[in-house]
């Protein structure tokens, strides 16, 4: 889903795009997690797209990574592993502690 203000489209990826530019983040160092149709372009758009288990064909195509479905906590495990834990990460690999967890790199 997009919306219009002004003349200009706004959507998950444009919104996420001009956050990163505010923080001085390129799209290689912003991850993004989605689960459905309209979670497309930013998943695309972000340097590591996470789809979860559970989401659309769609988004599972344009994810990098997978992560576990919603009901087992997919967002949370993302954010552990990419915020939490990022010191863990050897050669672009995230380490896993055992939770379901498929890298598509």
């Amino acid at each position: 889903m997009a919306a219009r203000a002004l003349g200009v489209r706004f959507t998950k990826a444009t919104g996420l795009a001009r956050l990163a530019q505010h923080l001085g983040l390129e799209p290689s160092q912003v991850w993004a997690a989605g689960d459905h149709d309209n979670d497309v372009e930013m998943l695309s758009w972000a340097g590591a797209g996470v789809a979860m288990g559970n989401a659309s064909v769609r988004a599972l195509a344009a994810a990098d990574r997978v992560a576990p479905t919603v009901q087992e906590d997919g967002v949370a495990v993302t954010t552990e592993r990419f915020v939490i834990h990022a010191a863990a990460e050897v050669d672009g690999c995230l380490i896993s502690r055992g939770e379901p967890w498929q890298d598509r790199r």
